[in-house]
Formats: structure tokens, C-alpha cells, sequence
């Protein structure tokens, strides 16, 4: 899981797990999240 507070903003946010730009919103947990990172 990654948390809002951990994410690097440039022109988007990166993950700064695997470095992936792919980072949404999940309402559910009230928190952006990876979806790369959120299958493992």
C-alpha cells in the first residue's frame, strides 16, 4: 500500500516502490494507491 504522504510529486505522482505513474484514489481506504504495487 502506498500512502498519499509517500508519493513523490512531479508532473504526477510516482510510486516510490516501483516507480510506477499509475496512482489512483481509493475511496474505499480513503487513499491514493498504486495499482502496480496493490495486485502484489
Amino acid at each position: 500500500m502506498v500512502t498519499a504522504n509517500k508519493l513523490v510529486k512531479t508532473e504526477r505522482f510516482v510510486c516510490p516502490n516501483c516507480g510506477s505513474t499509475d496512482i489512483v484514489f481509493d475511496p474505499e481506504r480513503g487513499e491514493l494507491v498504486c495499482r502496480h504495487c496493490a495486485g502484489d
